[in-house]
This record gives structure tokens, C-alpha cells and sequence, in this order.
């Protein structure tokens, strides 16, 4: 039987774009250099900002009521654009749930008082309270210390009415989960194992991509493919040897 080798250049181009992408995955995370500490079903940390830009401070965490704590920055176009439809959210369940805006990774010569224009220019957009973070203190005990530094922003965290950490996720999720939470009708240890599994599926992808990128051929020479079989027959032996892979 003949073997048949990636000789178009569009399964070629194909190929090669699917091992740059890995390549952009695995520098994205390279970043995270310790390992999460925290995890959904454990106390959320305790709350430490500079000052308020907007609305009623908020101290701590009260047991009884559910707080959205929501990771963003001025600079970041996806932050920005999500907060009209959190601030809708907020006005939905205002007696009911607590919004807080933590703006976090500001660029040192982004000041203070550009960072609260900027926030009183958006209006009711952001129609909840507002905070900017002290130091690296929110940074760290919250988007590093529960591994989703990986991520980036914007990041949103659901706080339950036990001061437990319920949720983590994307800010477009947030009118699918909060209701369950407010409900009662959410599931933390069943949150908590999917997200164990997706996580250790992401960081055997990264541990992996350094193998497969010695299978890629030189893209600077037209019509070496590399070795594509090669590396599948890899990924065929990692999956059959761990059943979490297939």
C-alpha cells in the first residue's frame, strides 16, 4: 500500500498553521509559573483594593449573600464591551446578588484619574460598583492563585452565599450560571471535577507540544512537509495509554 504524504500546499499550509497555533498556546501559558492553590468549593480570598471609582465600597465577603467579582481593564477591549450586559445582570438581580469591578494589569503610566474618567465616560455601562486593585494583591490571591492568570481577562468569579467560590469563567456564561447559583440549583463538586479534567487536559496539550513540534517541517523550505504520520501514531499511543485523552 502506498503512503499518501501531505504534498498540497493547502494541507501543508493547514498543517503548518496547526503547529504555529500550539506553539501561541504554549507561550500564552508559559506565564503561569506556580501552581493553582485555590480551587471552585474553597473560600474566595478576601477583597483588597486602592480605592473606589464608582458606587458603595464593599469591605468583604457577607455570609448569606452572593457577590460576581469581574477582573478587567481599561485597556482591554473584550472587558469593556461585556459590561453592558453584566451591568444588566446587576439590575436584574440588585436585591439578590452583589456585582464588583476589580480593574487589575493598568500600565504604569495609566493614572488614577484617567482610570475613573475612563469609567465615568462608560455611564451606566458599568452600572455597579468599581474598584482598582492595591498592588498586585487581587493578581495574585485570585487570577494566579486559582490558575486563571492562564486565561486573562476579562475573568469573572462567583462568590456563593457561604463565601465559597462557586464559579469561574468568561463574562458571556454569566446569564446561563448566576440563576442556578441564586437558585440553588448548582452543583459545585460536579463544577469543580469538569473543570479539574479540562484543566489537565490543557496542561497535557502544553506538555506535549514541544514533542510534536519536532514532527514539523521547515517552513522556510517549500514542499517539506515534515513528518504529520509521525506524529499522529505519537498522539494515538498518548491517548490509548491514558482514557481521559480520548
Amino acid at each position: 500500500m502506498k503512503t499518501v504524504g501531505l504534498s498540497t500546499p493547502v494541507m501543508r499550509t493547514n498543517f503548518q498553521l496547526l503547529l504555529i497555533l500550539c506553539l501561541l498556546v504554549t507561550a500564552a501559558h508559559a506565564q503561569d509559573d506556580l501552581p493553582p492553590s485555590i480551587n471552585l468549593g474553597d473560600n474566595a480570598p478576601p477583597l483588597m483594593v486602592r480605592t473606589w471609582l464608582k458606587g458603595e465600597p464593599v469591605q468583604q465577603f457577607e455570609k448569606g449573600k452572593i457577590y460576581v467579582v469581574e477582573f478587567w481593564a481599561t485597556w482591554c477591549i473584550p472587558c469593556k464591551a461585556a459590561m453592558p450586559h453584566i451591568s444588566e445582570l446587576a439590575g436584574e438581580y440588585k436585591d439578590r446578588v452583589n456585582f464588583i469591578g476589580i480593574d487589575v494589569y493598568e500600565t504604569k503610566t495609566n493614572s488614577l484619574e484617567k482610570i475613573k474618567k475612563l469609567v465615568d465616560s462608560m455611564g451606566r455601562q458599568i452600572d455597579f460598583p468599581v474598584a482598582t486593585e492595591d498592588s498586585n494583591f487581587m493578581v495574585t490571591n485570585w487570577l494566579i492563585a486559582t490558575g486563571e492568570r492562564r486565561e486573562g481577562i476579562p475573568r469573572t468569579f462567583i462568590v456563593n452565599q457561604e463565601g465559597k467560590l462557586a464559579w469561574i469563567g468568561y463574562p458571556k456564561n454569566l446569564g446561563e450560571i448566576l440563576p442556578k447559583i441564586v437558585n440553588n440549583d448548582w452543583d459545585i463538586k460536579d463544577a469543580k471535577s469538569k473543570r479539574d479534567s479540562r484543566r489537565y487536559l490543557e496542561d497535557f496539550n502544553d506538555s506535549v507540544n514541544t514533542e510534536l513540534m519536532l514532527f514539523s517541517g521547515n517552513t522556510e523550505k517549500q514542499g517539506d512537509p515534515g513528518q504529520p504520520y509521525s506524529a499522529l501514531s505519537m498522539i494515538d499511543k498518548l491517548v490509548a495509554s491514558d482514557p481521559r485523552l480520548e
